[in-house]
């Protein structure tokens, strides 16, 4: 009888245990609290790949992203767009500036910068035929397009990764 017992209650302690922790693991994926602020109904992020609109850039032309379907990209309402990298091929001879910014129009291989533009990261690359992939962290807000500037005429279409946030997402950055 006392075997009985110490098998149902080990049997219940197992199944009180595996229930706190399961309510507690669902709670932490629908809900976090930072600095007093909750966010609730968290959603994973979704990731992103865009492209330049054009096959070669212009040396020092604006181009803004495109996703996959080949249109212009604008963040979506409600939602937040991080890059966070790209890839971009670099000749010998001369260093080459590499731009990322967005605005409120888009903008295809053009010499003027397009309106209501807001430029947010800006690197020299080396002067060496290479692939460089320059790490940034750049917030684009919702409704805005975001756009990429090289002034090296050799550079292919540039290959730009993101991170669709929620705009509700407690998003820090250094």
């Amino acid at each position: 009888m006392s075997r009985n017992i110490g098998f149902v209650f080990a049997l219940v302690a197992l199944v009180g245990t595996i229930w706190f922790v399961y309510d507690r693991w669902t709670a932490a994926e629908t809900s976090i609290t930072i600095a007093g602020a909750t966010v609730t109904e968290l959603r994973a992020p979704d990731a992103l790949t865009l492209f330049g609109s054009s096959l070669t850039l212009t040396a020092g032309n604006y181009d803004s992203l495109q996703s996959a379907s080949g249109t212009a990209y604008q963040v979506p309402a409600g939602r937040t767009l991080l890059l966070t990298g790209a890839s971009v091929a670099t000749t010998a001879g001369s260093a080459t500036e590499f731009t990322v910014g967005y605005s409120t129009n888009a903008a295809q291989d053009s010499a003027t910068a397009p309106s209501g533009g807001s430029e947010v990261y800006r690197v020299l690359l080396p002067a060496e035929t290479t692939l460089s992939v320059p790490l940034f962290s750049v917030i684009v807000p919702a409704g805005q397009f975001p756009w990429v500037r090289v002034d090296n005429s050799a550079v292919w279409s540039v290959p730009v990764t993101g991170i669709l946030l929620r705009d509700d997402f407690p998003a820090v950055l250094p």
